[in-house]
């Protein structure tokens, strides 16, 4: 005696959930004829009846319902999963962790991750504020997704998706006759109390680089690797700060003011992998790219326009 496959057990729990041979072809996509024909195989091959005919009725019989029991439970799992899969196609449900800079979590990620989770509420999401060691050495071990950090990327085996090239910008205290200047040169910040990034950045390495190129003496003054936090000294009037032309309104600090830095030093973000992308990180990233593109360069293209003091 032979058990019952798949497709047997699907016609069969359809004609229990429908009553009838046509409401079973019509949900399963199949002519009524071929329902017909699987279910009569199926009683003879389990060599017993699921359904007494009376009528041109189907009327289940006590061991059809012990049966539909089971294939009700079978079935829900399946639908569970055709719904799961549809909203893995769709981007909208499973598992994402990324790894980001704290700096770049707090100004230029936090929009476009919140308005991404908002549209999957079944999600489930891990961020998590790293080094850029640290983000480099969990996506090439498998411990994260997707990593967001500044490049250069010191480890060639994984993939980089270049996101914006981000500028330097000087800021300055509303009223310090700097502010007049449409941009700021090393020369014209060599007296000021520097506050700017760890020395052993990419982002210092090619501020030295320029007041090198100046030939004006390089230090930092005040060391701080995060944006807001250097906003809030430089309207305090602490000194002048260089940093990423950071994703901050500015009404959030209206004591400060942004020039250009010239000449122009710019690093670029970059969102790291080992395999492919999954759809939720590929969404993830277009909705940074399209969040973030009027006010960031995309990686090649030419710097926008600066808003610049009136003359």
């Amino acid at each position: 005696m032979s058990g019952m496959n798949v497709r047997q057990m699907e016609v069969f729990w359809a004609v229990m959930r429908t009553g009838t041979v046509t409401g079973a072809a019509k949900f399963l996509g199949m002519s009524q004829p071929a329902v017909s024909k699987i279910l009569q195989h199926t009683e003879s091959l389990i060599g017993m009846p699921l359904f007494n005919r009376r009528g041109g009725k189907l009327h289940p019989t006590r061991e059809a319902e012990e049966l539909f029991a089971f294939s009700e439970s079978i079935f829900e799992t399946v639908e569970q999963m055709q719904r799961a899969v549809q909203d893995l196609q769709r981007g909208l449900t499973g598992r994402l962790r990324i790894g980001v800079l704290p700096s770049i979590a707090t100004t230029y990620l936090m929009s476009p991750i919140t308005k991404f989770l908002l549209a999957r509420p079944e999600l489930s999401f891990s961020l998590k504020l790293l080094t850029s060691h640290e983000v480099v050495a969990r996506v090439a071990h498998g411990q994260i997704d997707l990593g967001v950090l500044y490049g250069p990327i010191p480890d060639a085996s994984l993939r980089s998706l270049d996101l914006f090239d981000i500028d330097v910008i000087c800021a300055l205290p509303k009223h310090s006759p700097l502010a007049r200047l449409p941009a700021i040169a090393p020369r014209d910040i060599a007296s000021e109390r520097l506050i700017s990034f760890n020395p052993t950045s990419p982002w210092a390495a090619r501020i030295a680089a320029a007041f090198e190129q100046s030939g004006v003496p390089f230090r930092i003054d005040v060391e701080c690797n995060h944006p807001s936090i250097a906003m809030s000294l430089v309207e305090s009037g602490v000194g002048a700060a260089l940093l990423p032309s950071v994703f901050i309104g500015k009404q959030e600090f209206p004591g400060v003011v942004r020039r250009p830095f010239a000449p122009r030093v710019s690093i670029r973000l970059h969102a790291i992998h080992r395999a492919e992308l999954s759809r939720l990180a590929r969404s993830l990233l277009d909705i940074v790219q399209d969040e973030l593109s009027s006010t960031f360069r995309v990686a090649g293209e030419p710097p926008p326009a600066f808003d610049l003091p009136p003359s």
